[in-house]
């Protein structure tokens, strides 16, 4: 990825950090400003419950396991095709500083409206519907 990156000519914009601690983690969560996510391999996005709690818009690969976590325009976008991708990071990079400021207290906001019970029957949905839907 990062001679990748080299080779795109965005080696100063991209920095892989590699593993980070989870105690870690709220103080890189409030560094950022954005959160993007391709993964299809997580039932329930963590990383994404995470993220937008701690203010984060989230950018998120279309995934109908959490389709719901997201709120489009509120608490972030999905996307399908890569240059949909790209036209979200054009629309958060063009924000002015106090609109960024705005869009993170709106997400944070949001993200208050759910706690542990929410997320435990969400979590139960999933389940059942793999139950329902499995065959064998």
């Amino acid at each position: 990825l990062n001679d990748l990156a080299r080779r795109l000519g965005v080696q100063d914009q991209v920095h892989l950090l590699g593993r980070i601690e989870h105690t870690e983690l709220p103080a890189y969560y409030r560094a950022f400003d954005l959160f993007s996510t391709a993964s299809l391999s997580e039932m329930h996005s963590i990383s994404l419950l995470e993220a937008t709690a701690s203010g984060l818009y989230a950018v998120h690969r279309l995934d109908i396991y959490n389709r719901d976590q997201i709120k489009s325009g509120e608490n972030g976008d999905v996307f399908n095709p890569p240059e949909e991708f790209a036209k979200i990071e054009r629309d958060h990079g063009a924000l002015s500083t106090e609109q960024k400021i705005a869009r993170k207290k709106a997400v944070s906001a949001y993200a208050c409206r759910y706690g542990t019970k929410e997320f435990i029957t969400k979590i139960l949905n999933v389940y059942e519907r793999a139950v329902d839907e499995y065959d064998g």
